[in-house]
């Protein structure tokens, strides 16, 4: 999945696009199989998944965060209770970091007891408006 989100990256730096990673605990009874499944009928051609370290990654290029939500909401539907859908963190690009190593420490920080759901998530600060002069 690494060398993924790096191909990704650099063309999304290239071409000036987006794209959006979510991380998600899998469930403690988690059947891989129809998690597996349920994910490749909701996800498009062009995005990417892996099962790796109880955890659920999941690559939407040409995405923006509600996007991702919505067709992870999808995937939540088709297997209740196999992830813990209150753990889930998003990082996007370039909203939330212009690095791998950025986006993926935003999925990290998401890992806080204090961290808000998916839909809850802070937006980044809005800096396209000059801030006025003293």
């Amino acid at each position: 999945m690494r060398a993924a989100l790096r191909r990704e990256l650099d063309r999304s730096r290239r071409y000036e696009r987006r794209f959006v990673l979510i991380r998600a605990p899998l469930a403690i009874a988690a059947t891989r199989r129809p998690l597996v499944e349920s994910v490749r009928s909701v996800m498009r051609a062009t995005d990417s998944f892996v099962v790796a370290d109880s955890q659920l990654y999941l690559l939407f290029p040409e995405a923006d965060p509600a996007t991702a939500q919505r067709a992870f909401e999808r995937i939540v539907a088709q297997v209740p209770g196999e992830l813990q859908a209150d753990a889930v963190a998003l990082a996007a690009f370039p909203d939330h970091g212009l690095t791998l190593g950025a986006l993926l420490a935003v999925l990290r920080r998401r890992d806080a007891p204090d961290a808000q759901p998916i839909g809850q998530a802070a937006q980044p600060p809005d800096v396209s408006s000059p801030t006025p002069a003293a």
